[in-house]
């Protein structure tokens, strides 16, 4: 199972992609959240893991580039 985190301003795109992540048997829906800020406090929770990130590119609060950058950055560390 591949846990999947969505990162989607939009709420009718979020649950689009959440529904679908949820019908895959092969995924786990770990989250899905609204902006960068959102998803820094999801991943800094206890327990809270990802396999797979699902990031808009345009966010209210970040660039999903550079997103994605930092998580890497960090996952690595």
């Amino acid at each position: 199972m591949w846990r999947v985190l969505i990162v989607e301003d939009d709420a009718l795109m979020r649950d689009f992609f959440a529904a679908s992540v949820q019908r895959c048997p092969e995924l786990v829906l770990a989250g899905a959240v609204s902006s960068v800020a959102e998803a820094l406090r999801w991943l800094d929770a206890p327990g809270n893991a990802i396999d797979v990130l699902l990031t808009d590119l345009g966010l209210p609060d970040g660039d999903g580039i550079d997103f994605i950058r930092d998580l890497r950055a960090w996952s690595a560390s």
